[in-house]
């Protein structure tokens, strides 16, 4: 492997850890929102 397809390789590996953490939190914030509509409804 060259140096371009090991930084390449380690790219696509971050963008792809990175975007399991964006999914991960929106989700978070979501429940988050839903546990506050429920306190305030109360």
């Amino acid at each position: 492997m060259t140096i371009d397809e090991e930084n390449l390789k380690f790219l696509k590996e971050s963008k792809e850890d990175i975007k399991e953490e964006v999914e991960v939190s929106i989700i978070g914030n979501y429940e988050a929102l839903a546990a506050l509509e429920k306190i305030i409804m109360l």
